[in-house]
């Protein structure tokens, strides 16, 4: 069996892209790995996120509606404050979530599981 390792995000903006996810949902840097100021490599718990610098790479692409990242996070009520107005929380009936964009435009869906004994019906 395969499991997913790693996305890799080519960015306009590594600096931009690297603080949304570190400041918003705490994902955490890995100081060994990472090559500044082109390639950056975050830790979401088993995955890792890895963000690379477009412009060094020659390639500018145009972030799409192709790929969505899910995130699950303990409390989607603290990530709605980061985000400030740009997040609405959704109920979805099995948890809440909020789909939004990083800086480079890719799609996210940022959202809390609730067990069936969590549920308010």
């Amino acid at each position: 069996m395969s499991q997913i390792g790693s996305i890799n995000l080519m960015v306009r903006d590594i600096a931009a892209v690297e603080q949304f996810y570190t400041d918003v949902l705490g994902l955490v840097v890995d100081q060994d790995r990472t090559n500044r100021p082109s390639f950056v490599l975050l830790r979401a718990g088993s995955t890792l996120l890895t963000l690379q610098d477009a412009n060094s790479m020659g390639q500018l692409p145009e972030a799409g509606n192709a790929i969505e990242i899910g995130f699950e996070v303990n409390d989607v009520e603290s990530v709605r404050r980061k985000l400030g107005d740009r997040a609405i929380v959704q109920s979805m009936g099995w948890g809440n979530a909020i789909e939004t964009a990083d800086p480079n435009g890719t799609r996210l869906n940022i959202y809390q599981w609730e067990k069936p004994a969590d549920r308010r019906d």
